[in-house]
């Protein structure tokens, strides 16, 4: 064996034993999985208001305040059990980046290549419940949601032709920043969140005086500390993923942040349970 062949096989041999940006990434998706728990019950929230908002944009004009119209594009405001345009996205980008997020992590275990593509592809095809929103019918909005998560997407078949922790690290660099991307894009639409959750009670609250004021003002306030808790959910999980990011290349400058990520990560999960109490509270 020449000197040049054992060097690339103890280079090989070194790369897929390192568990560099590993243990990061396990706290990152641990802080994830605390944002998708929260999510279903800020969003449901969100989808009433959104849907309200919408049927009266579609029946207010109409003589005889209903819409004697039935667009198809209109089918998901329509339907109570379905999401409308804005929460669509959301929740497609929410759930996509929890399956990148479940298919990563089997590799950053080493799991082997064959079992790997098999679950993978169940993974993606199993959905977890959700479906593409037509990027045409979201309006410019929260089109780029949905276009965002497309590239995100993209990356699944990429992931089902690696098997090993380097793979792993490859794939990081190159996902990576594309995961941060779309976490920025979420906390970005806060201002249309905040706008369809609040907006009925701004409503109310120009019309009402006294004890019924203070009442609306509450609940405005007690549902932008929930909406504000969610999205720095997602501020906290973008900043654990960045962390992995970077101790993927520099794993000495990045263990030393461990024990303060692990307790961001447990400061998120109660902020979920919290955001799920006021829910059904408010």
């Amino acid at each position: 064996m020449t000197w040049r062949l054992l060097c690339a096989v103890t280079a090989l041999v070194a790369g897929c034993g390192t568990t560099a940006g590993v243990r990061e990434f396990q706290t990152y998706t641990a802080a994830f999985n605390s944002v998708y728990e929260a999510s279903d019950a800020i969003l449901t929230e969100i989808s009433a208001a959104e849907r309200a908002a919408e049927i009266d944009l579609i029946d207010g004009p109409a003589a005889q305040g209903v819409s004697s119209d039935f667009d198809p594009a209109n089918i998901a405001i329509f339907a109570p059990d379905a999401d409308p345009p804005f929460v669509a996205a959301t929740r497609f980008a929410i759930n996509s980046v929890l399956q990148f997020n479940d298919i990563l992590s089997r590799y950053a275990a080493g799991r082997a290549l064959i079992v790997l593509r098999d679950e993978s592809q169940s993974i993606r095809d199993a959905g977890l419940g959700f479906a593409d929103p037509n990027a045409e019918n979201l309006g410019s909005d929260f089109a780029d949601i949905s276009k965002s998560v497309r590239v995100i997407r993209e990356l699944f078949s990429v992931l089902e032709g690696a098997g090993s922790r380097e793979a792993f690290r490859t794939e990081m660099r190159r996902s990576g920043t594309e995961l941060v991307k779309l976490l920025d894009l979420l906390v970005s639409k806060s201002d249309i969140a905040f706008d369809l959750l609040t907006q009925d009670d701004f409503a109310d609250l120009d019309f009402a005086s006294g004890a019924q004021a203070a009442e609306i003002r509450n609940r405005i306030k007690t549902e932008r500390e929930m909406l504000a808790s969610w999205l720095y959910m997602i501020q906290q999980s973008r900043g654990l993923l960045q962390q992995t990011m970077n101790a993927i290349d520099a794993p000495q400058s990045a263990s030393s942040r461990l024990v303060e990520t692990a307790v961001i990560a447990g400061d998120l999960r109660a902020r979920a349970e919290m955001i799920k109490r006021t829910a059904i509270e408010n």
